[in-house]
Parts: structure tokens; C-alpha cells; sequence
């Protein structure tokens, strides 16, 4: 779900901080819903693994608040682009050799 929130969000031209906020949300209630989905059905290594990548981001989500005031936003679409394209090469190179 994340590449078409970033692709919507840049298609729309979103200033780069109402994008990012934006994103974060998205990230953050799609990982309360699998929190609950986990806790539902006990499964515990998931919600551990599941808390543990959630923690990571939260380290990227502070770690990219403090960068994102230096990054003009010309060089951040082009980031956000080239990350949509390693994404789509993974996908197709995914389905292409299964």
C-alpha cells in the first residue's frame, strides 16, 4: 500500500512535509491493525517480530525528521522516486523468476 500512497501523494505535488506526514500516518495505523490482527490470533512471533520493525522505523522516523529540514525538496522527490523504482525492479524480478 505504501508505493500507491507515495505515488498519489506525489502526483498531487504535496508539499514534502505534508507528504511525509501523510506517510507516517499510514505506516503507523497499518501497524496498529496488524498489532491487533496478531493479538487476536496469538501469534506471538509475529507481534514480536512486528515490534521489532516498528521500533526500527520509529528510529527511521526520527532519524528522517532530523534530515528532512537539510534535504531541498527537488532532491527529495528524486529520492522518493529512485525508491519507487528499486521497488518495482524488486517486484518484477519477484514475479518474473517464480
Amino acid at each position: 500500500m505504501s508505493p500507491i500512497l507515495i505515488i498519489y501523494a506525489l502526483t498531487k505535488r504535496y508539499p514534502k512535509e505534508e507528504s511525509i506526514v501523510f506517510m507516517n500516518l499510514s505506516f503507523l495505523l497499518g501497524k496498529f491493525s496488524q498489532l491487533a490482527v496478531f493479538l487476536l490470533m496469538g501469534r506471538w512471533l509475529g507481534l514480536m517480530t512486528l515490534l521489532y520493525t516498528t521500533a526500527a522505523a520509529l528510529g527511521g522516523f526520527y532519524l528522517g525528521a532530523k534530515v528532512r529540514k537539510h534535504i531541498p525538496e527537488r532532491t527529495y522527490v528524486g529520492i522518493v522516486r529512485g525508491m519507487l523504482l528499486l521497488i518495482a525492479v524488486a517486484i518484477v524480478v519477484r514475479y518474473t523468476y517464480t
